[in-house]
């Protein structure tokens, strides 16, 4: 829609869909259920965050991107699988804490968990939701976790923390 020769035409949008329809579904999507299509510029932002007004796209009467975004329900890991929790930041705070979400187990206080690909064994000292401090946390949730042994230089981003009986292969 970013072409100023389109002008939000419901005629190319629909030549658009129709060429991607065949690719979607020998790609093995589910069009009903995998796929949907919304008219958006990119370049100016039109549709993305808030949805656009009927001046410029009389014929859409859908959701902005944000709102197709958040409709989407992904399913939680199983809290009885081996803990794993991505590192999206880290810092010193008298002992090295580790940020992300759990994607799949759970993990409690004075637990021994591993830190993937260095095998660096670690204690749960606290974890923390926001700014409580929580015995347990699982599946979904946005963690602060402050661990012992093992330097805040020696974690980079990307790293797992990870649980011990079950190794996570690269």
């Amino acid at each position: 829609m970013d072409d100023p020769t389109v002008k939000w035409s419901k005629e190319r949008y629909d030549e658009i869909e129709s060429k991607m329809i065949p690719f979607l579904k020998q790609s093995g999507y589910n069009l009903k259920k995998d796929v949907l299509f919304l008219p958006i510029s990119g370049l100016i932002g039109t549709n993305l965050k808030t949805r656009m007004g009927k001046s410029i796209c009389p014929w859409w009467d859908g959701p902005c991107l944000f709102e197709a975004l958040d409709a989407i329900e992904v399913p939680l890991g199983d809290p009885n699988d081996p803990f794993r929790m991505p590192v999206l930041d880290k810092f010193k705070d008298m002992e090295t804490v580790v940020m992300g979400k759990v994607e799949s187990g759970s993990i409690r206080e004075g637990d021994s968990l591993l830190i993937m690909p260095n095998k660096d064994q670690v204690k749960v000292v606290a974890i923390f939701i926001d700014e409580n401090r929580v015995k347990r946390a699982g599946p979904g949730e946005n963690l602060r976790v402050r661990v012992s042994s093992v330097e805040e230089e020696n974690i980079s981003l990307g790293f797992v923390l990870s649980s011990t009986g079950k190794l996570l292969l690269y």
